[in-house]
């Protein structure tokens, strides 16, 4: 990959630029590119393998200028060629263009604004042009991104090419910086041809102004209007947490946690229960329930998958798989004893060295650690 960035930072190592070049999957080491005017560009970092180096400068209008120099480890570039025209500091660009093992045939750029911080454009290339940025849908496919006042990203472009061309991607936020809606066309000029329609929009804490910024409502629609659209539901208790989730279509969720914050039970519902309910209590709609135990170490060390009557939602206690979690000393988990059973050794630098997936388990020292850490009599 080669990365490419510009800088208005007019001290230090300013206009500092990283490039890595994608080799069978072996990456070269970081390239840096000159700083200041008229400092010459370093090769104390480039790797062995790197013959030849392209940089030139980019020109407020999107003109340029190239150089190229030979370099080889721990070799000193010549200074670079500075155009005319070019405001000091603007930057440069740095890209490889030949490795020992061949020349390039595959690489990305990505350009950033005049702070360094905001992607503008990102190109992947499909054709390695011989010299130059080359041309978008000639040589690469480009996607380009915006920003609002605050920094944030509003707006992104795909490439001009393929099935998606064009495809914009709109997102709009509130004053506190939340996204309430995002958009999706394919024209947004605002000169009266635009077609990008609303697809998501998010609601926090019940639309009240005095919440904890908590989504309780996320709306996704699949026409340019109101029709048809699926709305979800969100019920935290007071510690934030997410107690009911309730869906466009069944099952509805309901959670309940221990006074730590862990989950105890998740039980699947018909029809919408209270979020203040007990999912293991409740069996009215119900037609699914999962629960949890932990350890004193706060582990899951066992659970439970219910077989629940759908038609009154009642529990079957006596038909119900339990799946025990063994750990050693130090965490590790050694045993996994449930619908089937499993065991893992490790190394005494924690590696797993061993996986086994056994039939039955040691009848002498069934459900002990005995049993648990080794498969001899397995």
């Amino acid at each position: 990959m080669i990365a490419r960035s510009r800088s208005t930072k007019r001290g230090g190592t300013g206009g500092r630029e990283v490039a890595r070049q994608l080799r069978v999957g072996v990456a070269v080491p970081e390239l840096e590119g000159p700083g200041l005017p008229g400092e010459d560009c370093r090769g104390e970092r480039l790797s062995r393998n790197v013959r030849q180096v392209d940089w030139g400068e980019i020109g407020p209008i999107g003109s340029y200028r190239t150089a190229r120099a030979l370099a080889r480890s721990r070799a000193r570039l010549p200074p670079r060629q500075r155009s005319p025209w070019l405001p000091p500091g603007l930057g440069t660009w740095l890209v490889v263009r030949e490795l020992d093992l061949g020349t390039v045939c595959r690489y990305r750029t990505s350009l950033y604004n005049e702070t360094g911080t905001e992607l503008e454009y990102a190109r992947t290339y499909f054709d390695v042009p011989a010299s130059g940025d080359g041309t978008s849908g000639t040589h690469y496919d480009e996607e380009e991104y915006a920003y609002d006042a605050m920094g944030r990203q509003n707006r992104r472009e795909l490439p001009h090419a393929g099935i998606a061309a064009g495809t914009i991607y709109r997102t709009a936020y509130d004053v506190l910086g939340r996204v309430t809606t995002r958009s999706i066309g394919t024209d947004d000029s605002g000169t009266g041809s635009d077609n990008t329609v609303v697809t998501e929009l998010l609601e926090y804490d019940g639309n009240a102004d005095d919440g904890n910024s908590l989504l309780t409502e996320r709306t996704e629609r699949t026409t340019a209007t109101s029709t048809g659209e699926r709305v979800t539901g969100y019920a935290h208790d007071v510690r934030g947490q997410l107690l009911l989730t309730t869906g466009a279509t069944e099952p509805h969720t309901l959670v309940k946690y221990d006074n730590m914050g862990r989950e105890l039970a998740r039980g699947e519902f018909s029809s919408a229960p209270s979020a203040s309910a007990d999912p293991t209590s409740t069996a009215s709609g119900r037609m699914a329930l999962s629960t949890s135990e932990f350890d004193g170490r706060g582990r899951v060390c066992r659970a439970h998958f219910y077989n629940i009557n759908p038609s009154d939602g009642a529990n079957t206690n006596s038909e119900v798989v339990t799946t025990d979690y063994w750990f050693d000393a130090t965490g590790r988990q050694i045993m996994v004893e449930g619908e089937k059973l499993s065991k893992t050794f490790y190394d005494r630098l924690g590696r797993e060295t061993h996986s086994f997936l056994l039939a039955k388990e040691d009848d002498t020292n069934k459900r002990t650690y005995a049993g648990a850490d080794d498969v001899a009599s397995e």
